[in-house]
């Protein structure tokens, strides 16, 4: 029989980890006010971390809201995160996931294309500027999920550690198609502003390689927690989602 899931909740086990260590869970970013609020309070709460780990191993996808609240705190000058392209004939008509969005700024594109990188503008608030962070990534990490990995990663501000990314760069939008139909429309891709390169197919590569259920285990230990206990804790924050790359139907 299936293993029958509470609903996917956007976020869980938000809190201290362990002394000086804060912890945070996105299963999602989600078009919510109420869940931007979260993030924003849980960054506020936990400005005094000397280390941040963002679980993502079960994070589907989702906007920039939320990731808007976090990345101010962490950077100590503006920084450029990623660059958005979306098909020009689909920005005329107003069909842009991102248009609109104080963090993205216009930039020069790809013909065909509009393009607008995505930028950190940091805050007043400079606590949490050299806390050390940590994103725990596997292949189930997609779309919004990779944005925030690619993010960290390029940056050199977070250091991924997991398994690598779904490889699902395209973004897009829900169409309606009639008769109770829906389709998602890939409108444009996500890419590193430094190489041109996204990571469709191959996903974003951790920087330290390990079995995404032991990501945990391993960031706790280098952070000095003793591994018996960060075994302990890390039981304690295991995923109840899975955290495998989903193959295509029909494959072996």
């Amino acid at each position: 029989a299936p293993v029958r899931r509470p609903p996917k909740v956007p976020v869980e086990q938000a809190g201290w980890i362990a002394p000086g260590i804060a912890f945070i869970r996105f299963n999602v970013f989600p078009m919510d006010a109420a869940v931007t609020a979260q993030a924003a309070k849980f960054m506020a709460d936990h400005a005094d971390a000397k280390a941040i780990i963002f679980d993502i191993r079960t994070h589907n996808g989702g906007g920039l809201d939320q990731m808007d609240v976090i990345f101010p705190w962490l950077f100590a000058e503006p920084t450029r995160l990623v660059t958005m392209a979306t098909r020009a004939s689909v920005d005329a008509r107003g069909g842009s996931p991102i248009d609109g969005l104080a963090s993205m700024r216009m930039a020069k594109g790809d013909a065909g294309m509009v393009a607008r990188e995505h930028w950190a503008t940091p805050n007043a608030d400079t606590r949490l500027r050299d806390a050390k962070i940590y994103v725990l990534t596997s292949g189930a990490s997609a779309s919004a999920a990779e944005h925030f990995s690619l993010a960290m990663k390029h940056t050199g501000r977070g250091t991924l550690v997991g398994a690598p990314t779904a490889g699902a760069n395209h973004f897009g939008t829900g169409e309606d198609l009639g008769g109770g139909y829906g389709a998602f429309i890939p409108v444009g891709r996500t890419y590193d502003p430094g190489t041109g390169k996204d990571w469709e197919g191959e996903g974003v590569l951790p920087d330290i390689a390990v079995a995404p259920a032991d990501a945990l285990v391993r960031v706790l230990t280098d952070l000095g927690v003793a591994p018996a206990e960060a075994k302990t804790l890390s039981d304690a924050h295991m995923p109840s989602w899975p955290m495998e790359r989903r193959k295509p139907r029909g494959a072996r």
